[in-house]
């Protein structure tokens, strides 16, 4: 299991263009960090490899999927046809970690 904690700071506008830093955790900084009051959210990520694309598939405890596909420096316009999308959340303030946390 990996436990970390992240920062996202916004380069531009929206959630386009963002800054991440994360920090890896230790058992003991974890037990220390999860005795703090704080909103928690847990997910689990799945890395699917189908047909040429990578997609990462994070999978949150109320069993709500949101799948990522990372072209570098560009953003992804590309969604393969094995992945039905119902809905594209890329500049949908609503699905960043911090509203979903709320």
């Amino acid at each position: 299991m990996v436990r970390k904690l992240g920062h996202k700071v916004r380069i531009s506008e929206g959630p386009g263009e963002v800054a991440c830093t994360n920090f890896y955790l230790d058992d003991q900084e974890w037990t220390l960090l999860t005795a703090l009051p704080a909103r928690v959210l847990r997910k689990r990520r799945h890395l699917v490899h189908r047909d040429g694309s990578l997609v990462a598939i994070d999978e949150y405890e109320d069993g709500t999927l949101i799948a990522e596909i990372d072209d570098g420096e560009q953003p992804s316009t590309f969604v393969p046809d094995w992945l039905d999308v119902l809905d594209d959340v890329t500049d949908d303030e609503a699905w960043t970690g911090a509203r979903l946390a709320r």
